[in-house]
């Protein structure tokens, strides 16, 4: 229960100022908002409960072209969800459906879906349409202003860097090691590393040993060859993912087979794996039926202590590949090598540490990123020739890190 405790203070960190905001009462439409999304926990009304992969539930193939396409983005349970009509196949729900689709699907508690959903819709959604993209950039469609919001912020979905997605992910790019800093589709070398790791370690079998063990090996690929790795506490979410992959893709069986995660995965059993964009092929396996036990906060967050502690890592970022700054127990340690790192280097892992549960739709507003770029400059002084700001890479589609792309 301890950890539990500290999971949920470290996701309330995710939005204090809405918090304050609502505290103060200064926006009745806001905390109108809420309520409704709170009282949305009574399902008895609206629960539709599983329905198989049939009818209005049959798998369809995400249109992922045109001016208007489906949302698929970096985490396969939600993309199923999409692929089925658990919630609108176009991968923009609004916070009701988004809860609906979890609960539906995968016998999410409420209380779970409701947390997960909470600290998600004000870091990459739109908190008055309560609308997100479960992919990247869908502002005309998410936001309350449409393509008026750019002005302020774009809102980009689950793939804005250090909100839900970070590095490390199971499946998927460090976002400043993919192609054209890409970080949303499924990449089959870390699939095949995945599937000969749960070989190894439990027959084949997607269970906690794997699951434990392939996350620690993530994070030490991700810090030896990532030169912008960074690592929260919020990061302790990922654990969470790999949770998902062992106790909700198993549903009502014991554990999940490799044929389970291959079917959500959108890949095939035995290899070999390819490359494929987010949500193609990702689908309920055949035979496949929802847990029986509702899975709850403490169950999560236990079982993400359970991972965590098994094998325990450091906190901390990179400042150039090889030059790692840890938050250990002697406190922030220099874990690098001979190489000093640059001033672009360490700017961006203080960036990273000042916008981690940053609003991407408030991206735009100059008075409110200037403060983190002008605290990196302050300390580490102007850049060479311009004074402009130049830390991380400029990475299309990540409108906290890169504002204007």
């Amino acid at each position: 229960m301890l950890f539990s405790t500290i999971l949920l203070a470290a996701s309330a960190s995710a939005f204090p100022n809405m918090a304050a905001l609502m505290n103060e009462k200064r926006s009745p439409e806001l905390q109108k908002r809420v309520d409704d999304l709170l009282a949305a926990r009574d399902w008895n009304a609206e629960k539709r409960g599983y329905q198989g992969d049939k009818g209005a539930y049959a798998y369809q193939a995400p249109n992922l072209s045109g001016p208007l396409p489906d949302m698929r983005g970096p985490c396969p349970g939600l993309n199923t969800a999409a692929n089925h009509g658990y919630m609108p196949r176009n991968g923009i729900p609004n916070a009701v459906e988004l809860i609906q689709a979890q609960m539906n699907l995968y016998n999410i508690a409420p209380d779970l879906a409701a947390l997960l959903v909470a600290v998600a819709m004000p870091l990459d959604g739109d908190i008055v349409t309560t609308r997100l993209s479960i992919g990247g950039d869908a502002t005309s469609r998410t936001a309350a202003l449409g393509g008026i919001q750019n002005v302020l912020g774009k809102e980009g979905g689950l793939i804005v860097h250090n909100t839900f997605e970070a590095d490390t992910s199971l499946t998927r790019n460090d976002v400043f090691l993919g192609p054209n800093y890409e970080n949303k589709d499924f990449n089959g070398t870390l699939y095949k590393g995945m599937y000969q790791t749960c070989q190894q370690t439990s027959g084949g079998n997607f269970d906690r040993a794997c699951m434990t063990e392939w996350r620690y090996q993530r994070y030490l690929q991700s810090r030896a060859e990532n030169g912008q790795f960074y690592f929260g506490i919020k990061s302790l979410l990922l654990y969470g993912a790999s949770a998902f992959v062992s106790d909700a893709f198993n549903g009502n069986n014991s554990v999940t087979t490799k044929e389970y995660a291959a079917s959500f995965f959108g890949t095939s059993v035995d290899g070999p794996w390819k490359d494929h964009a987010a949500g193609v092929n990702e689908r309920i396996p055949k035979g496949w039926y929802p847990r029986n036990i509702p899975m709850t906060i403490p169950e999560i967050a236990d079982y993400i202590g359970e991972q965590y502690f098994a094998r325990p890592v450091e906190f901390g970022a990179n400042v150039g590949q090889g030059n790692f700054v840890g938050a250990g127990l002697n406190g922030v340690e220099f874990l690098g090598g001979s190489s000093r790192p640059s001033q672009a280097d360490i700017s961006c892992a203080l960036v990273q540490f000042l916008t981690d549960n940053y609003p991407s739709q408030l991206s735009g507003v100059p008075a409110l990123t200037q403060q983190a770029k002008d605290f990196s400059t302050t300390l580490f002084g102007q850049y060479a020739g311009t004074g402009t700001y130049s830390g991380c890479p400029k990475a299309s589609g990540q409108p906290v890190l890169s504002p204007g792309n």
